[in-house]
């Protein structure tokens, strides 16, 4: 008697970010993943075909702007976090280096006012249960 497997069907699409092509199971639609070539970020589509998203890092408010953190931004950091330039440089090449699903660091994000771009704090995800997607803000 042949026994059959009897599994997901699979969602087929290309990464945004290299174009690479990419295969998960329907379950994981709408959530992030990583490419299996270039391990950036993105939302799986819903449809087999369709169009993966970006993960937007830049957000908005009427008040204040959340992003990435840049190299420039070293000489506002010693305002609040960093005691010389070299530290804050030297903490900025590591953080632009951390992915957002990244597991067992920080990805933190610059907090800004939108009126004059001046960085007031900034904004640490972290998971805290990878097997859950649970993350905490700090």
């Amino acid at each position: 008697m042949d026994s059959e497997i009897v599994g997901e069907d699979f969602i087929d699409f290309k990464c945004p970010h290299c174009n690479a092509l990419n295969s998960f199971t329907t379950s994981a639609a709408r959530h992030v993943r990583e490419c299996v070539n270039c391990m950036e970020a993105f939302l799986v589509p819903e449809t087999d075909g369709g169009a993966a998203r970006t993960i937007p890092l830049l957000l908005e408010t009427q008040n204040i702007r959340l992003r990435r953190f840049v190299p420039a931004d070293w000489q506002q950091l010693l305002e609040f976090r960093f005691e010389d330039e070299d530290e804050a440089t030297g903490w900025l090449l590591r953080n632009s280096e951390i992915r957002i699903t990244e597991v067992r660091q920080t990805f933190s994000l610059a907090i800004e006012t939108r009126e004059g771009s001046k960085i007031i704090g900034s904004l640490g995800l972290s998971f805290t249960d990878p097997e859950l997607n649970q993350m905490e803000l700090s």
